[in-house]
């Protein structure tokens, strides 16, 4: 998978947790090594729970960290789109 900078790509952490994480640059491309940081605030209470040591209520942006390509699941699709499907009718 390409991975490129700004995406937001679903990852499992070493801790076992999915979260959300936002590439913020690329260490190193041929060893699969990338900087990121988390994007949703639930995502830190998730870590919190699984033992990781976060403070209640930190920013998800002051969480960074970094992510390696066997972590990665896959990359997140914007899913804010909204509206009625239009189909045409065939005539």
């Amino acid at each position: 998978m390409k991975v490129r900078v700004g995406e937001i790509y679903i990852v499992q952490t070493f801790a076992a947790v999915e979260v959300h994480m936002k590439i913020l640059s690329i260490d190193d491309e041929a060893r699969g090594m990338y900087t990121g940081t988390l994007v949703r605030a639930e995502d830190v209470e998730a870590l919190r729970k699984a033992s990781i040591p976060y403070k209640k209520g930190e920013s998800p942006e002051t969480c960074v960290g970094f992510v390696y390509d066997s972590q990665i699941k896959g990359r997140v699709t914007n899913q804010t789109r909204r509206g009625n499907v239009v189909r045409r009718s065939k005539r």
